[in-house]
């Protein structure tokens, strides 16, 4: 892990300009393909980041997730959301909905999850914070802290970072800079039912975001 962190060190991923159009929401009831949701005008310090992480998704903000109000990079799964749209399956966010899954007769009743977790992205000021920060939601996902850039050079925290699989990343309007790579360590954790649950409340913040208006 310190030779992928020195390889990330010295070729570290820049992202500047605009976003790919890396995620779309398509109508699954219009008589043609429609895409509610594509990048077309310059993106903001989270999405620089995520796309310099490899994190190709939709960035939803603000997210309260075990105490942290952090940001999470989802990809659409198409075909899933097209069927539970032609099928009546909604995003079932509904917290008392979600405390029935633990009854046995309800476990074949699940929908299949129609979002991704990608990653998670907290922001910090400082780079001390990161472990602390990231620590309890790496048992979801991959996780990551967002800096204010530039960053001071700190190689003993990062080396520590890098192995805990923790990643970091400068970013601001212009761009970001990916300096440790995080790993995705969830499946040492294995899956829960409020990560499962976590993934309905993420597939209705997306939808939420492919009907608003773009501010940009």
């Amino acid at each position: 892990m310190a030779k992928n962190l020195v390889n990330a060190r010295q070729n570290p991923q820049v992202v500047r300009g605009k976003a790919p159009n890396a995620n779309c929401i398509c109508s699954a009831t219009a008589s043609t393909r429609r895409c509610a949701w594509a990048y077309d005008a310059p993106v903001p310090p989270l999405e620089h980041a995520a796309n310099a992480l490899g994190w190709h998704g939709v960035v939803v903000p603000d997210v309260s997730v075990l105490g942290q109000q952090v940001s999470a990079v989802v990809r659409i799964r198409s075909d899933v959301h097209e069927w539970r749209a032609r099928n009546g399956w909604p995003p079932e966010s509904d917290p008392s909905w979600f405390r029935s899954w633990f009854e046995p007769s309800f476990h074949d009743q699940v929908p299949v999850p129609a979002v991704e977790l990608l990653g998670v992205l907290v922001f910090e000021s400082s780079v001390d914070r990161a472990l602390t920060s990231c620590g309890t939601l790496m048992t979801l996902a991959p996780c990551a802290v967002v800096l204010p850039s530039p960053q001071p050079e700190d190689p003993w925290r990062m080396i520590e970072l890098d192995y805990y699989g923790i990643g970091v990343v400068t970013a601001d309007s212009t761009g970001a800079t990916a300096l440790v790579p995080p790993e995705d360590r969830s499946g040492e954790f294995g899956p829960s039912l409020f990560g499962r649950w976590l993934l309905e409340v993420l597939y209705e913040r997306t939808l939420e975001l492919a009907h608003q208006p773009s501010s940009r």
